[in-house]
């Protein structure tokens, strides 16, 4: 019988995995566990998605079989023994495939679970269990209403009204996704600039670096930056995420400070005015006039940086221009680098500001689920002709309702008499008791 069970189980685990990466996405409910002993000290710390999907799943395999008579309930309501039988089989039918190996495999759990994951919002099947389950309680909801008080064709046209209104809610979730698309899209170019332009320096570094080793030159306060700043490169250039903005230095002064190890502790402006020398001796400018400069010819040494490296507003002394050929471009670069950096902290902000967008979009879609389940009551009630039965086909619910209401406050107040009658006979006799133990 566990095959029988299969579907309706896995249903419900997969509408409590995809629940708990939505709540845990938006930091409603977390997966770790922390173990104490009984000092409360720490033993152990670690995650475990699925013992929380395991009560959540059971939750809603709890509301599964609270909503089956429901279910029979209203088929009922709908189509009398024949919505019964209708119902009945479409229930069972899930179970005798799995029964009989013929349900199709579905991927019922994700393949990866995003611990913390924000915008992270659990796989197909997930999605589709729960909105199955707000369809069912939307469509229950709507035909017991429509039965216990006959409300009619205004109340399908009301909702017909509120579910085109939502047409306008969809198009705000289209616009809002587009947006965010385009901002992660830029931000994702960003990166890619950053790490092309880091790459770029990184090369000059290197031949820089040859250079200062062939000639013996590693006292020189550029040699030793040129061999230390390659690390710091290497991570800039390899960085996806969105940690790369802290691994970029803060500014130009700690993007050229040299550690403490290197016993040469110079400032800033005497490594770049290095460099400065080197790229005019090998890469010189020749003045023509005042006003116009000839550039030296492009070779594997002279070569002006793309503007995507080197398009960043550059002040002080050592600043250079745009179309300028260089043997190294550090200064271009470091100041596009540190323009990129504020850049990325701007887009990482508004797109802080959309990031539970994703599961605002998720519970609107299962709250879509509801209603519209509650519409496909309105046209089954309207198909099965509800409002033009006879009086005695009607409030058939109403009357179950009574009858158990009755039923119940028959029961209640019977108890209560039971209960009085008991009470006093109690009473009468302890009273009894205690007189004839006074008389003896």
């Amino acid at each position: 019988m566990t095959l029988f069970f299969y579907p309706y189980i896995m249903l419900c685990y997969s509408a409590g995995y995809a629940l708990l990466q939505t709540l845990d996405g938006m930091g409603v409910i977390s997966t770790n566990f922390v173990g104490t002993n009984a000092q409360g000290a720490l033993l152990s710390s670690f995650w475990s998605p699925n013992e929380v999907a395991v009560v959540l799943g059971g939750g809603f395999l709890d509301l599964f079989i609270l909503l089956l008579p429901f279910v029979l309930l209203s088929s009922w309501i709908l189509a009398r023994k024949k919505g019964l039988i209708i119902s009945f089989v479409l229930i069972i039918i899930p179970g005798l495939l799995s029964l009989f190996n013929l349900l199709p495999t579905i991927q019922w759990l994700p393949l990866t679970y995003a611990i913390g994951g924000t915008g992270a919002t659990g796989n197909a099947a997930g999605l589709a269990s729960l909105s199955f389950l707000g369809l069912l309680c939307g469509w229950i909801i709507a035909v017991i209403i429509c039965d216990i008080f006959s409300t009619g064709e205004k109340f399908r046209q009301w909702t017909d009204i509120f579910l085109i209104l939502t047409a306008v809610g969809n198009g705000i979730f289209w616009v809002s996704d587009r947006e965010v698309t385009v901002g992660k899209t830029a931000y994702e170019e960003t990166i890619t600039d950053i790490n092309d332009a880091a790459k770029y320096l990184l090369v000059q570094v290197k031949d820089y670096s040859h250079m200062c080793d062939n000639n013996r030159l590693s006292e020189m306060s550029s040699c030793q930056w040129a061999s230390y700043i390659q690390e710091t490169l290497e991570n800039i250039a390899a960085t996806k995420s969105s940690v790369i903005e802290y691994v970029i230095p803060e500014n130009i002064d700690t993007f050229y400070k040299i550690p403490e190890y290197y016993n040469n502790q110079v400032s800033p402006d005497k490594i770049r005015k290095e460099f400065q020398d080197y790229n005019k001796k090998l890469c010189p400018n020749k003045a023509l006039s005042k006003t116009i400069t000839l550039l030296p010819p492009p070779s594997r040494w002279c070569q002006t940086p793309p503007p995507a490296y080197c398009n960043a507003i550059q002040e002080g002394k050592f600043k250079t221009g745009m179309s300028d050929r260089f043997v190294i471009a550090n200064e271009c670069v470091t100041s596009s680098l540190l323009r990129y950096r504020q850049v990325l902290l701007k887009e990482q902000a508004r797109l802080s500001l959309s990031k539970n967008a994703p599961h605002y979009r998720w519970m609107w879609f299962i709250a879509m689920s509801f209603f519209i389940g509650g519409k496909i009551a309105n046209v089954m009630t309207k198909i099965g002709n509800i409002e033009n039965r006879l009086i005695t086909e009607k409030y058939r619910v109403k009357f179950i309702f009574l009858k158990i209401y009755g039923f119940i406050m028959r029961t209640l107040i019977r108890c209560t008499i039971l209960c009085r009658k008991v009470f006093f006979s109690t009473i009468d006799y302890i009273k009894r008791l205690m007189k004839i133990n006074h008389d003896s």
